[in-house]
């Protein structure tokens, strides 16, 4: 064995078997290799840029051609998964939305349906087609931005300019263009793919300054806008004050829910201007740079969407209804104003504070055209009273996210009428909102709120002021220990109701939990004649702090029944509207129990 193993074809046989046993983990080794490469590619979406031209010269088929242009070159670079166009095309049909698409909602809406990461749109700011020497050429003038749709931040772009090569005079305009653009297109891919915003992390906060662990090594730098972000959510904005090698000083300039240690900064891109003028070859006479754009400027399709969107749609993103804990409950104020309905309202996280509630606005079914109540921001309900009212009421624009309205139109006062008991009611209710001004791009001078109107929305149900009931027999202070009739008079009008009414009986005229028992099963008719509850034995099956009571009061409760969620809850939790006690006494000697017998042992 020995000398086989030291012969050549001994040798041959080794090598062979320790590469047999070696070939298994050098696959692995290999496989593993290959999927540590793989990754999940962005997903960009390209939609029509718009023909921004003079006149508009070529119409809608000029942005299409850009938009075609810039999404070929982004897929060539292998670092974007590009949605197809015609898949694009295909979701605006679906969403409804007419191409180009500009509107803020819109392109918020087509990115979440295309399920992208980044929204790709910009403008052909100018294009001709001109002779040159025995042929033409075209010249294209094209700016790009690539926004974020999880932020909402413009995150790269680029504004370049590009011209066809010269072709004989017979060429179609268009093959010129699609040359022009195929050129540009290049030229901004290209700067978009080199580059990359500065990126940093909170490490520590002071007062209104945050310090962040990046500088200028990542290309942090004084006087650049960022915007300070808690996972997908905007937190603040602000600007790099000083920036050292490795790391900066931000100062906040707006705060929205306060910076904290490990929040994420991300420098504004500001995509540069390009002169629309083209020079005597076509070249572009000059570039300059777009002024800075504010930190928060794409609010309009991230805080105005998520918010003013949420309150002209009534909904937020999750489908939450923007007023929230809306109910109508009737009620009744003995010491003012008698029966009335309490109608109560709220608003969920899309709003942030009460300076942006300006006005409630309750609407009543009875009344069309105007509210019958108004409240200011700060108020949680109102109560709707028969007692007349005047009141100043106002609109402001609902469908409309990009334009700022600095204040809303006053509508003539107006003096509704007040309610009618046993009548049933709806209401509905609508806010007047308002956002800083500071949250738009280009706000009117002067302007310091934007002021918008949400969508009415209803109470769960109608609800029914009613007077009290009032109590028939048995007679106040009357001493009973057996069954007695209970009645009590109707609480039902002209208005045709189905009322239920109910008895409770307590130890304590507050009639609190604890000390009141309510007597089952309750009483329900549409008779608007004297109610009888049936003859109530209040001593024997009634409650232990019942039999023991010296002095019992006793109360009736009404309600229609098709209120929902029903009358303001008293003390002891029960929905109605109820009447004013009146009380009955035990004897001093009470009657035996019945059966007989003297009390002590039960009777043989």
């Amino acid at each position: 064995m020995r000398r086989f193993v030291e012969s050549l074809p001994g040798k041959a046989v080794c090598h062979l078997v320790v590469t047999a046993l070696l070939l298994p983990f050098l696959t692995l080794l290999t496989v593993t290799r290959a999927e540590a490469q793989i990754q999940t590619l962005p997903t960009w979406a390209v939609v029509d840029f718009v023909n921004r031209s003079p006149g508009g010269k070529g119409g809608e088929k000029i942005g299409a051609l850009a938009a075609d242009a810039i999404a070929n070159e982004l897929s060539k670079t292998g670092k974007y998964d590009v949605t197809p166009r015609e898949q694009v095309a295909r979701a605006i049909q679906q969403l409804n939305l007419v191409a180009p698409v500009t509107e803020a909602t819109s392109l918020y809406r087509l990115a979440q349906e295309l399920q992208a990461t980044a929204l790709v749109t910009g403008d052909v700011i100018n294009w001709q087609v001109r002779p040159e020497g025995n042929g033409k050429q075209a010249d294209v003038i094209v700016r790009c931005v690539v926004r974020d749709v999880a932020s909402g931040l413009p995150v790269n772009g680029s504004a370049q300019s590009a011209s066809s090569s010269v072709r004989p005079g017979d060429t179609p305009d268009e093959v010129l263009l699609q040359e022009a653009f195929s050129l540009v297109a290049t030229k901004i891919v290209n700067e978009i793919s080199t580059r990359s915003l500065p990126r940093g992390t909170v490490l520590n906060t002071f007062e209104n300054s945050a310090f962040v662990n990046q500088g200028t090594r990542s290309g942090f730098k004084p006087n650049q806008k960022l915007i300070v972000f808690r996972g997908k959510e905007q937190v603040a904005t602000g600007v790099v004050t000083e920036a050292t090698f490795d790391s900066s000083t931000l100062r906040i300039e707006r705060s929205y829910k306060g910076v904290r240690p490990g929040d994420k900064v991300q420098v504004v891109f500001a995509v540069s201007d390009i002169d629309a003028s083209f020079g005597n070859r076509g070249e572009v006479r000059t570039i300059t740079a777009r002024k800075a754009r504010r930190p928060n400027d794409f609010l309009v399709p991230l805080g105005a969407i998520l918010i003013l969107t949420a309150m002209m749609t009534g909904r937020g993103s999750s489908g939450q209804q923007v007023i929230n804990r809306l109910r109508a409950e009737a009620t009744f104020d003995n010491l003012a104003s008698g029966p009335g309905v309490k109608v109560s309202f709220n608003t969920n996280q899309f709003v942030r504070g009460n300076q942006q509630k300006f006005q409630w606005q309750i609407w009543r079914n009875d009344v069309l055209n105007t509210p019958v109540l108004v409240a200011p921001g700060n108020a949680s309900f109102v109560v709707d009273t028969a007692a007349g009212r005047a009141i100043s009421w106002f609109t402001a624009p609902r469908n409309s996210v990009t334009v700022c309205t600095q204040a809303p139109t006053a509508e003539a006062d107006v003096s509704p009428p007040g309610i009618t008991p046993g009548v049933p009611y709806q209401y509905t209710v609508e806010l007047i909102y308002r956002i800083d001004a500071r949250d738009f791009p280009d706000p009117p001078t002067g302007a310091q709120f934007c002021y918008y109107q949400s969508d009415r929305q209803n109470t769960p149900g109608p609800a029914t002021p009613l007077n009290r009931p009032d109590l028939n027999a048995p007679a106040q202070g009357v001493e009973i220990q057996e069954a007695v009739p209970f009645t009590v008079q109707s609480v039902v009008t002209a208005n045709p109701i189905i009322v239920q009414y109910i008895l409770q009986f307590s130890s304590s005229p507050q009639f609190t939990r604890g000390t009141t028992e309510t007597l089952n099963p309750p009483v329900t008719s549409n008779s608007p004649s004297l109610i009888s509850l049936g003859v109530i034995d209040t001593f024997n099956g009634r409650k232990g702090f019942i039999r023991n009571a010296k002095t019992v009061w006793w109360r009736v409760g009404a309600r229609n029944i098709d209120d929902k969620p029903g009358p303001v809850p008293d003390a002891s939790g029960e929905r109605y509207i109820f009447s004013i006690p009146r009380s009955f006494t035990r004897p001093d000697n009470p009657p035996p129990p019945p059966g007989g017998g003297t009390g002590g042992n039960p009777p043989l």
